[in-house]
């Protein structure tokens, strides 16, 4: 990675540790959710109502990696924007369309072990 664009690896290990968090996310899920094949729980989260509430996190974890694909014109503001977008999302100044994913991810973080580490990791990255 380039020492003049340091924020490309910042995003990069920022898309890393939201996957993370998606990941501890799924696994404390399982414990409230019948058994399904993974391809099974792949369908699931991305057509069921039930799981729509990840769709905030799913959409950074996204516009990250879509940012990291065109990293050749990428500016520092728009890399310090996405992380500040990552930090409210994460800590709680959610906007109003990612309140779902708050209130689902804040019950979780509280219950689950793994997801608390996942947090703490997103948000150092």
């Amino acid at each position: 990675m380039s020492a003049e664009r340091p924020w490309l690896e910042q995003l990069r290990e920022s898309s890393g540790a939201l996957q993370g968090v998606l990941g501890a996310l799924l696994e404390a899920e399982r414990a409230f959710t019948p058994f399904a094949s993974p391809l099974e729980r792949l369908q699931q989260i991305t057509t069921s109502p039930e799981w729509a509430w990840l769709q905030p996190l799913y959409g950074l974890i996204a516009d990250i990696d879509h940012a990291l694909a065109s990293a050749r014109d990428l500016p520092a503001s728009e890399a310090a924007a996405i992380g500040a977008h990552a930090r409210e999302l994460l800590a709680g100044g959610a906007v109003p369309g990612e309140q779902a994913f708050l209130e689902h991810y804040r019950a979780l973080l509280q219950s689950s072990p793994a997801v608390a580490m996942a947090h703490a990791a997103a948000l150092r990255a």
